[in-house]
């Protein structure tokens, strides 16, 4: 197998693949468990958590689409004629650190304007008197129709679970750019999991064993890195719900409080996965194919990494050895199975959350990876 250059991947998306049914729907909430306050609060009052380090706008999710300095400039001018601005959402189970839920693009235009004054105000379409102006430039009296420019938060208060906490972060994440599930479980859970799981997503095992194939922008990368942590850590056996997302959630949680040795073997087992897929699979490896010959490449498939790259981790070293001996019969049974296996090519690609049909697939793989190493 040829090696992959790194430094010319083509990146591309994860396919598209429900992990549940139409109709189905996450766990139920609690209304009863939920703590959520809203109130009034000025500009200036989260200026100040601002500068204190004391809100969290997440900058580090490098979304691809962010708001222009025109669209800036233009919500700066919307508080300048006093346009009330939509409802603003905060994790605020940590006084001392607020974590952005919704507002994320208005709140760095306010912070990159007034605190850090790197843009001027641009395609005004009331106030043309301010065009090219930075917050220091205008009169004081508009600055300070800024800072006290009334402002609804909602603040999700510390009382409220964790697992409901990462269900209301989805629900109320909705408009313009909304933070994918990954995306909320980097935010919700920083620690030893999100650099661990940075680590393996970037190396060269998991891009070369990809092809470059997933898109980090999103962090759906780190989504594949985490889905192989937690079905090698706990099994078939051990998911039991229908809402994989929450279940993924949760498994950072735990890594977070889990021994840091136990990493150093986790590594170890993905970074074996991930090169011993590049090279019995190819560049098709994740990847629905349905003939030995097939030319065209489909994108990477979620489901498929999880049960294909848990498989491989499990193999012993003699195993893994086998199965590069044997890499011709490898491939050819990773066709089979979506090509003459129905249920497998349903568990991979509908209702992928569903628990019976991750037990299926990661049960497929290595019973068909038990038979060609023996």
């Amino acid at each position: 197998m040829p090696a992959v250059d790194l430094d010319n991947l083509e990146v591309e998306e994860l396919e598209s693949a429900p992990d549940t049914l139409p109709g189905e729907i996450d766990e139920p909430f609690d209304p009863r468990r939920i703590e959520v306050v809203t109130k009034g609060m000025t500009v200036d009052l989260l200026l100040k958590r601002f500068r204190q380090d004391e809100l969290t706008l997440q900058p580090d999710f490098q979304r691809s689409a962010v708001w222009n300095r025109s669209a800036q400039s233009r919500l700066i001018e919307s508080m300048l004629v006093r346009l009330p601005l939509p409802l603003f959402y905060f994790d605020a189970s940590d006084d001392d650190n607020w974590l952005t839920v919704d507002g994320l693009q208005r709140l760095t235009a306010i912070k990159e304007f007034v605190i850090d004054k790197v843009y001027v105000l641009q395609n005004l379409e009331f106030l043309s008197d301010f065009e090219g102006m930075s917050f220091d430039e205008l009169p004081r009296a508009f600055q300070r129709r800024i800072e006290e420019t009334e402002l609804q938060v909602s603040l999700i208060q510390a009382g409220t679970p964790d697992g409901l906490k990462f269900n209301l972060f989805k629900r109320i994440n909705t408009g313009g750019m909304p933070l994918s599930p990954q995306e909320i479980r980097h935010a919700l859970n920083q620690g030893p999991a999100t650099k661990l799981l940075e680590e393996l997503a970037t190396s060269d095992a998991f891009l070369q064993a990809t092809t470059g194939g997933v898109a980090p922008l999103r962090m759906g990368d780190r989504e594949l890195a985490l889905r192989f942590l937690a079905f090698y850590r706990v099994g078939a056996k051990g998911y039991s719900t229908k809402d994989l997302d929450l279940f993924l959630h949760n498994e950072m949680q735990d890594l977070n409080q889990t021994d840091p040795g136990e990493f150093v073997s986790l590594r170890e087992h993905f970074y074996e996965s991930m090169s011993l897929a590049h090279d019995v699979l190819g560049r098709h490896a994740f990847r629905k194919v349905f003939s030995v010959d097939q030319e065209s490449r489909s994108p990477i498939n979620k489901a498929l990494f999880d049960a294909w790259s848990v498989g491989f981790a499990r193999l012993t070293k003699k195993q893994r050895a086998t199965a590069r001996q044997r890499s011709t019969e490898v491939f050819q049974g990773y066709v089979d199975l979506l090509a003459n296996d129905l249920e497998f090519l349903s568990a991979v690609s509908q209702g992928t959350g569903q628990p019976a049909k991750v037990a299926l697939r990661l049960n497929r793989v290595q019973e068909f990876l038990v038979r060609v190493v023996k």
